[in-house]
């Protein structure tokens, strides 16, 4: 078995102790480790630099679940080392070897943004803005990689999450869309956030699945930070320019459409309502 198939294994069975929540199982899988330890943290470590980005990944994602509440664990997401953990995984996730790396890549920073500590991290990491410059921007890259656009919605949904990562994401967003490119039709291959949610938002229904959906979603929460913190001003640009997508997303004119797409439909219009309702507390 290769290192990649290992440790794909390893991590497999880690997550299904982690899936009960058990301090017996855990109790049971540190006793399986505890005899050579050290070694088996040494190795994983020393994974950190292999050339493949999916051993990366899952030596990462194992050691995350194994030591960052040890002593190893508090070393290797210390503050001095965390910007480099962070560079790391928005490295795997932009040039992963394929959907699943980028997937299990997405999965650790979830798990990581569990913890108060790391997620202030976070907040502070200064290279947040350069990852969602590109993960927004770079319209023409994702575009046929839904799978990819995907896991990026999803990810940032989670920054979300944590109320302090919301307000930098939403700043950041309306930095960006002060200037730059706003017109939808645009194919500029570096088009501003705004821009390029928008699309994503307006996709056919016949389109993917999920991401008009995450995009929708993601409007409303910044809708949320905005009506959370006051800051309504900063929005009348994005809001003029949201606007006429919204209202379009509640417009029905599609004829004998088949039962699966009326109901795309209907939970498009139901998201689109719910970023309406918080434009209207602006």
């Amino acid at each position: 078995m290769d290192s990649t198939a290992c440790l794909k294994s390893l991590l497999l069975t880690i997550s299904q102790y982690k899936a009960v929540k058990s301090e017996a199982n855990a109790t049971q899988l540190l006793r399986h480790l505890e005899s050579n330890v050290k070694s088996f943290y040494r190795t994983l470590i020393s994974f950190l630099a292999h050339s493949s980005l999916t051993v990366v990944v899952f030596a990462l994602s194992i050691l995350s679940s194994l030591t960052l509440n040890e002593e190893v664990g508090e070393k290797l997401f210390h503050a001095r080392n965390i910007h480099q953990t962070f560079q790391l995984i928005f490295n795997i996730l932009i040039n992963g070897d394929g959907t699943l790396t980028r997937k299990y890549s997405v999965d650790l920073l979830m798990d990581l943004l569990k913890h108060p500590k790391i997620a202030d991290y976070l907040t502070r990491y200064g290279s947040l803005a350069n990852f969602r410059t590109f993960s927004l921007n770079q319209d023409e890259f994702v575009i046929n990689k839904t799978a990819f656009l995907e896991l990026v919605l999803e990810l940032l949904l989670a920054f979300c999450s944590v109320t302090q990562l919301r307000h930098v994401l939403t700043k950041m967003i309306f930095e960006q869309s002060s200037s730059g490119n706003t017109i939808l039709g645009s194919r500029s291959k570096c088009l501003e956030p705004t821009v390029a949610l928008l699309r994503w938002a307006s996709q056919p229904l016949d389109g993917s699945e999920n991401c008009p959906i995450l995009a929708l979603e993601l409007f409303k929460e910044i809708f949320e930070d905005v009506i959370d913190t006051a800051n309504c001003s900063s929005a009348d640009r994005f809001v003029t320019l949201l606007l006429p997508t919204i209202l379009d997303q509640l417009q029905f004119t599609e004829q004998n459409i088949d039962e699966a797409l009326m109901r795309k439909k209907c939970e498009r219009m139901v998201k689109a309502i719910e970023v309406l309702l918080n434009i209207l507390q602006l």
